[in-house]
């Protein structure tokens, strides 16, 4: 039972102090920060000497502009011990023309940190100590004088710029005289970091950071000097990397036979134990010894290599030099590293090249860190950048591109210089005209060079019709941004679908075409841009279908034409439609569907006949059968075939007056189309054109009822007594005749006597 209870404890001994391990890093990792911001000199001072400022890991403090502290003393920082243990970001700001002093033995901007870490920050101008005499040994750098698990990253101490008689510019390099008469560790930015790795998240590290400062060193005292261009001494696993040394370092040793060792490294001037390390440096300027003693030791990189040597683990490696043949050795080490050699120059090719460097280090990447000015390798961060429209393209009222405009902080102008890492907003709006027919294919930087997607973020910039109005480009001021815009844009041709409905596909009741053409489809693509924006479309109905009406959709979130828009009543209604792109409703990729109906159809339908006296009607082809028959209003040539039957005849005059009183003033000589037609059984055929165009506006419900007169064929065309109405007559003619005959010779006397017959003689007589 009792193993029970202890293997429980045990349990939730672990489950509690896994939990507070994890609280604890959660919050080192995940700092909810006070912020101080700070945009003066003087606010500077009183903010550090606040009580509530020092040994708070949770003060942040922003610089919001240059301090320069010509008329403001430091001194009172350090009066007495203090911890700093939060943050300062200097914003790409500079601290110019200070004076360190104290009255202990830690010296910097801040004395004495632990866990703190300074970034972004620039020092430049004057800059100088008060160093005491002390038998303590001092530690002193211009911004951290001791550190533990300190970070400083993207810093930098700079010289200025002086203009000559002549209005040029020369780069002088800013000096410091250092008169060392007590032990002293000194660097340019710390005199010594080192980390205590114990409950502790971080180690100190220097990363991203350079120096051009000279340094004019005097030893009047035989005491223990450590001297580095970036940092004094670094221990307890501390690391050094992708940092560069600019200066020269004169020391002059007023001191003959020094006991005490001096060390002097373009670096660092000490590195001790196992993991600290030193990579990805370089030292461009010159250790120079006025006068030699042999208790002095130099180093381009380290003055003393203080490192149990370890293969696998070098302490300094991926580091060059460029004057002079300076021993790379330390005091008595032999060191082991990967690449160390001097170089002839340290520039951006040199550094960029990968194969000089270790790459599982974030490298020199002049693309967002650092960047090359006046042959001078510097951070980007305390750069300012110029941005400006390359007027390459169109540009001003009536353009492709209206306008182009800058802005950055609320400010907008069309050019604008700001500071490294600014987030700038570049605005182009398309003229009105133009709005729509173009997009924006690249962008091109200082004459012409297309800038990688990977320097912004583009957005497109629409109207309600989801046309294209303009771009928002985001980009963060850099040297790899800074310069003349232009931008290369490719228009954008609209595909739009011109159709009718599945009934008129089906039913054939029509098609569309453009204006002039001389057929119609039942559906066709049309292709708009900038330079072919209108179009005249029709819609032709076919046989008894005329055009209805128009309807516009637009593609949905699938590319497909289902959302339907809106048409004004007179493009709705209209057979002609002018669809000029770019405008509403045709402002965006759309399909225009023309529907069609028989209801406009004419109706004619014939009164006034029979079986009897019509043999058959056709109108248009079709047979007559009693129900009426539609025809188009727009026909010009509907033919109404009408055949009576033997011996009737149709009232042709009668029929066109009807006719004409409904064609108005347009005129009627091609009513009828030929004389009418007998056939061997003596049925008639007359043909008559009716033109509907001009009769439909005389019509009331569209229906064309049309009469028939007919009479008996009088001509006897047809007839089956024809031999009656011929024999009849010529015999009436022949009895008359012979009566008429018969009564003039009875008025004349009658018959006359007969003569007596001669007697024949004998029978022959009768015959001869």
């Amino acid at each position: 039972m009792k193993k029970i209870y202890v293997f429980l404890f045990a349990f939730l001994m672990c489950l509690s102090g896994g939990m507070i391990s994890t609280s604890y890093f959660s919050n080192a990792e995940d700092i909810s920060y006070r912020e101080i911001v700070v945009s003066d000199a003087q606010t500077f001072v009183s903010t550090l000497n606040s009580a509530s400022t020092y040994n708070d890991p949770t003060v942040k403090i922003i610089l919001n502009d240059d301090l320069d502290f010509t008329d403001i003393s430091l001194s009172s920082l350090y009066q007495e011990r203090r911890t700093f243990q939060g943050v300062i970001d200097g914003n790409g700001y500079t601290i110019s023309n200070i004076t360190l002093s104290s009255n202990m033995y830690y010296y910097g901007i801040f004395p004495y940190a632990n866990g703190a870490t300074i970034e972004n920050l620039r020092l430049s101008g004057d800059i100088n100590f008060e160093l005491t005499s002390s038998g303590t040994p001092i530690y002193a750098g211009v911004l951290v004088g001791y550190g533990i698990n300190v970070t400083i990253r993207n810093c930098e101490l700079y010289n200025t710029t002086i203009t000559t008689a002549g209005d040029s510019e020369e780069t002088v390099n800013h000096s410091t005289d250092l008169e060392l008469q007590s032990n002293i560790t000194f660097g340019g930015l710390a005199g010594r970091l080192t980390s205590i790795t114990s409950g502790q998240s971080q180690n100190s590290r220097i990363e991203n950071c350079v120096n051009y400062y000279d340094y004019n060193i005097e030893v009047n005292r035989d005491s223990l000097v450590t001297f580095g261009g970036i940092v004094g001494s670094i221990g307890g696993g501390s690391s050094i990397v992708n940092c560069l040394y600019f200066g020269d370092i004169n020391v002059t040793n007023n001191i003959s036979n020094a006991t005490n060792s001096q060390y002097f490294g373009g670096i660092a001037g000490e590195i001790e134990g196992e993991g600290s390390r030193i990579t990805n440096t370089a030292n461009g300027g010159n250790i120079i010894f006025a006068n030699d003693n042999a208790t002095g030791h130099r180093g381009a990189i380290v003055g003393y290599l203080n490192c149990p040597q370890v293969a696998s683990n070098y302490n300094v490696n991926f580091s060059y030099w460029t004057q002079g043949a300076i021993n790379f050795y330390g005091n008595g080490y032999n060191l082991v590293s990967d690449k160390l050699s001097q170089v002839s120059v340290i520039n951006m090719n040199f550094l960029t090249n990968s194969d000089y460097f270790d790459t599982r280090e974030l490298g020199f990447n002049f693309s967002e860190t650092w960047s090359m000015i006046n042959s001078e390798i510097v951070l980007q961060n305390f750069q300012e950048f110029y941005y400006e429209f390359s007027s390459t393209l169109d540009y001003g009222e009536g353009r492709i591109l209206e306008s182009v405009v800058f802005s950055c902080d609320g400010t907008s102008s069309q050019t604008l210089t700001t500071k490294y890492g600014k987030e700038i907003t570049i605005e182009l709006s398309f003229g009105d005209n133009y709005i729509g027919y173009y997009r924006l294919s690249s962008v091109a930087i200082n004459t012409n060079t297309t800038l990688s997607t990977d320097y912004y973020q583009l957005e497109e910039v629409t109207n309600v019709s989801g046309r294209i109005t303009g771009y928002n480009i985001r980009i963060t001021a850099s040297d790899a941004t800074d310069g003349a815009y232009s931008f290369n844009l490719a228009t954008i041709p609209y595909s739009c679908m011109v159709t009718v409905s599945q009934d008129a596909i089906d039913n054939g009741q029509g098609g569309v075409r453009v204006v002039g053409a001389s057929s119609s489809t039942t559906s066709m693509n049309l292709f708009f841009s900038d330079t072919n924006r209108n179009i005249n479309l029709q819609a032709v109905g076919s046989g008894i279908y005329t055009f209805a009406y128009w309807e516009i959709y637009y593609r949905d979130t699938n590319g497909d034409f289902t959302v339907q828009g809106t048409l004004s009543e007179d493009m709705r209604n209209n057979v002609v439609i002018n669809q000029q792109f770019g405008s509403a409703p045709f402002d965006r990729e759309f399909m225009l569907v023309a529907y069609f109906t028989d209801e406009e159809a004419i109706l004619i339908s014939i009164d006034g006949f029979t079986d009897d006296n019509i043999s058959g009607i056709t109108i248009s082809g079709a047979q007559f059968e009693g129900e009426a028959i539609a025809v188009s209003p727009s026909s010009s040539s509907v033919i109404v075939e009408i055949t009576t039957s033997r011996g009737y005849v149709l009232d042709v005059e009668a029929f066109t007056n009807s006719i004409a009183r409904l064609y108005g003033n347009n005129p009627t000589d091609t009513l009828i189309v030929s004389e009418p037609l007998i056939d061997d059984e003596g049925r008639t055929t007359y043909q008559f054109r009716l033109n509907m165009r001009y009769m439909q506006d005389s019509l009331e419900g569209r229906e064309l009822n049309l009469t028939l007169q007919l009479a008996e064929d009088g001509s006897a065309n047809g007839n089956d007594l024809l031999w009656v109405y011929i024999v009849v007559p010529i015999v009436a003619v022949l009895i008359i005749g012979l009566i008429i005959f018969l009564i003039i010779r009875k008025r004349r006397g009658g018959r006359r006597p007969k003569a007596p017959k001669e007697k024949k003689q004998n029978y022959r007589d009768y015959y001869i």
